[in-house]
């Protein structure tokens, strides 16, 4: 094969591609070599792909003759009134109101997303300008990637 065509990189023969997966080298090889040596890389054609066995792996760094050329981050990134959270890809709210990412105490209630003050209920909505009870997100919505939510306020 002439290129290896790899996530918008293309990588000529002969040039050595490796791999990491959270620090760790998982995957070393010449584009020319079709052998791999970890059961998370796979080759077909000019196609490579990766895929994480480990449900905690967040990121995978690319190295072509031992230069950093792209990190592919199962995180994504989003907006809640112009405050940024990040989640991972294809999570739905209610997920990410339970999870490590949601750092702002967020929660579900009454099949809406809330943030619970003492003196306010802050109700997050699918964009910042369309603000009432018919578009506000629901737990089993999946979070969109660089997205801009709004929400609004009700006092207690």
């Amino acid at each position: 094969m002439d290129f290896l065509k790899l996530i918008g990189l293309t990588i000529p023969d002969g040039k050595a591609v490796s791999f990491s997966i959270g620090g760790t080298a998982v995957w070393q090889a010449k584009t020319e070599q079709e052998q791999l040596t970890a059961p998370t890389i796979s080759l077909d054609g000019d196609t490579l792909t990766m895929t994480a066995t480990d449900e905690n792996t967040k990121e995978f760094v690319i190295f072509i003759d031992g230069v950093e050329m792209a990190t592919v981050s199962s995180l994504i990134s989003f907006t809640i009134d112009g405050t940024q959270y990040q989640a991972e890809s294809s999570m739905t709210w209610g997920q990410w109101v339970t999870s490590e990412y949601n750092t702002d105490g967020y929660v579900v209630n009454n099949n809406q997303v809330q943030q619970i003050t003492h003196t306010y209920v802050r109700y997050v909505c699918e964009t910042p300008d369309l603000l009432s009870d018919e578009y506000k997100v629901k737990p089993s919505d999946i979070i969109e990637a660089n997205h801009t939510y709004g929400s609004f306020k009700e006092p207690i």
